[in-house]
Parts: C-alpha cells; sequence; structure tokens
C-alpha cells in the first residue's frame, strides 16, 4: 500500500508535512490539542443553559406559563436556578427534512441566547407545522415576542 507523501508531487508532500508540523507547534503552543473544545466564548450557549433529562423537560411540560403563535409555542416555568435554561422539541411533524429542524433549533437557540433581562425559568420550545417554510426574520419576531411575554409573566408571578 502506498503511503500518502508517495502519491503526493514532492512539493505538495514537503509542503504538507511543513504545514502539519507548523500547526502541531502553534497548538503546542497555546495548549490546544486536537480533538478538544475550544475554550469558551463570552457569548456562547453553554450547557448549564439547556434542559437536558426527560425529567426537566417533564416538569416544564407539567405546569407551564404558555405563549403560542403559529410558528411556536413556548412552554415557562420557574427553574429554581441561577440561569434561564432553555430545552427545543422540534418534531418531524413540524419540519420534515433534518436540516430544516436543525435551522430551527439553531435560530431558537441564538433568540435565547441573544434575550437580556430572561428570569432564571426553564424555557421549552416547540415548532408548529409551516414553521420551516417561513422566513427567518419571521421567526426570529415571533420567537423574541414571545421571550417577551414570559418574562412580563414572570415578572407578574414575581410581583403578584
Amino acid at each position: 500500500m502506498a503511503s500518502v507523501h508517495e502519491w503526493l508531487p514532492p512539493a505538495a508532500a514537503k509542503s504538507s508535512r511543513a504545514v502539519a508540523q507548523k500547526a502541531a507547534r502553534v497548538s503546542r503552543r497555546s495548549g490546544l490539542r486536537f480533538g478538544t473544545a475550544l475554550p469558551p466564548s463570552g457569548e456562547g450557549f453553554t450547557p448549564e443553559q439547556r434542559l437536558h433529562t426527560a425529567a426537566e423537560f417533564g416538569r416544564v411540560f407539567a405546569d407551564p406559563a404558555r405563549s403560542t403563535d403559529r410558528f411556536f409555542t413556548i412552554l415557562a416555568r420557574p427553574g429554581g436556578r441561577a440561569l434561564a435554561r432553555l430545552g427545543l422539541t422540534i418534531s418531524r411533524r413540524a419540519a420534515k427534512r433534518a436540516v430544516d429542524r436543525n435551522r430551527l433549533k439553531r435560530l431558537a437557540r441564538e433568540t435565547f441566547r441573544l434575550q437580556r433581562n430572561l428570569p432564571s425559568w426553564d424555557f421549552v420550545v416547540l415548532a408548529k407545522p409551516g414553521a420551516a417554510e417561513a422566513d427567518k426574520q419571521v421567526l426570529h419576531a415571533s420567537l423574541q415576542q414571545h421571550f417577551t411575554r414570559l418574562r412580563n409573566v414572570a415578572a407578574a408571578a414575581t410581583h403578584g
């Protein structure tokens, strides 16, 4: 069996070795290793901001505050944690293709991440059929409106 360097032209073989050695030096210097997670950025969506288990989702589904329109339903409930957390339920009924479900999830995470002054509640976003065909700006505005409504519900529950 031929090695990779045997079938590469001589200049490319030298170049690829040189590039690999340089990348190894840079990664050693910066402390990064191949296959490890990148350091967290200031505005990321961290694991602490996610609902993980069926029990966490079930608690939100049990007795939620609800905001609904033709694209999404968002359920929310006090979480008892320091941060607001997000769970996503984008079914195949709402978006047939995986690429569309993933697009809706990315949009929901991004909209959640950009929210300011959210209460420390747990939120679950459910997409409705037809959301996958809608324009990105319309979906983003819809999600922002839901989070604003639920922020107001949380404030009323705290003060009332």
